[in-house]
């Protein structure tokens, strides 16, 4: 066989090996970053959000659609 991968031999395709994975983990190391401060979250402010949300929409009775009437 004179193919191109196997011309180059053994040290070559363990190069390419640990270059693929160097690439890898670079990649996953920059896509997972944290890309800047965030803001705590204001629970207060959330649980008063939660409450009215509920108090608006959970004491309602979802809107019959056409499609389910009897």
């Amino acid at each position: 066989m004179d193919g191109t991968l196997l011309r180059g031999g053994i040290l070559s395709g363990i190069a390419v090996a640990l270059g693929s994975l160097a690439l890898l983990i670079v990649l996953i190391y920059w896509s997972t970053r944290n890309r800047g401060p965030r803001r705590p979250v204001d629970m207060a402010r959330h649980q008063e959000a939660l409450r009215n949300f509920r108090l608006r929409y959970a004491a309602e009775p979802l809107p019959k659609r056409w499609w389910g009437r009897n």
